[in-house]
């Protein structure tokens, strides 16, 4: 199954959680920017998506604000490991989101009456089917 820009904006928001529900926001502080920036290169990376989905995906942006971003991130990840580490990071928790994603489609397949239901980056489902497996690697990069 592939990755789907939810499935990076999920992951985005669990390694930052001081930005769950504003990647999509218009709010440009550092503390949301840098790991929207961070997403839309993710995005980049592993989708087929064009600059102008990525940037609609995160809010209705311009296609140059995703080659930005792109740009930021890439220059962020030559000059310092940290972040590098963290794009990897970023990069290996949405595959496992994605991997969430489709385990959540075939048990709901296989389940009669249970409805699980995957809206955008949010599980509509009250139970956890499976934890992903990078938690030693979570970064929170967020400022205080």
């Amino acid at each position: 199954m592939p990755v789907l820009i939810s499935d990076i904006i999920l992951a985005t928001e669990r390694a930052f959680p001081k930005c769950r529900g504003k990647l999509r926001a218009r709010d440009r502080a550092y503390p949301v920017s840098h790991p929207r920036q961070f997403a839309m290169a993710a995005a980049r990376a592993m989708t087929d998506r064009s600059t102008t989905e990525i940037g609609h995906a995160f809010g209705g942006r311009d296609h140059s604000t995703a080659i930005h971003a792109i740009q930021v991130t890439a220059k962020r990840r030559a000059e310092n490991d940290w972040a590098n580490v963290a794009f990897l990071a970023l990069l290996d928790e949405g595959r496992h989101v994605s991997e969430e994603r489709t385990a959540c489609r075939e048990l709901g397949a296989g389940l009669r009456g249970l409805e699980l239901v995957y809206i955008g980056a949010i599980y509509a489902a009250d139970i956890q089917v499976l934890k992903t497996s990078w938690a030693p690697y979570r970064l929170h990069l967020c400022k205080d």
